[in-house]
């Protein structure tokens, strides 16, 4: 008698979890596919834009490697190479 009771006491949480399990499994598919729709639109969107002609715009690097610490004394002339034009 007492495992009839046991048994009857677990049947609304088996079928809790079977509705829960029943539930969450297409809820998360679609969840899934909804996201991988919108990736992959954005995607496209992003290649139509960008994936056109290149820019015909010279690319160039102006740089030193004159490194300036805080407390390094400086020249004028030093300076001026560093890029710093201001004239004090």
């Amino acid at each position: 008698m007492a495992a009839a009771g046991r048994a009857a006491g677990r049947r609304p949480l088996r079928c809790a979890l079977s509705l829960l399990l029943l539930a969450v499994g297409p809820t998360g598919a679609a969840a899934l596919l909804g996201g991988w729709f919108v990736y992959t639109d954005v995607d496209h969107r992003l290649v139509r834009h960008f994936g056109g002609k290149r820019w015909a715009l010279p690319s160039k690097v102006y740089s030193d490697s004159y490194a300036v610490r805080p407390g390094l004394r400086v020249s004028r002339s030093a300076s001026r190479r560093a890029g710093n034009c201001s004239s004090r």
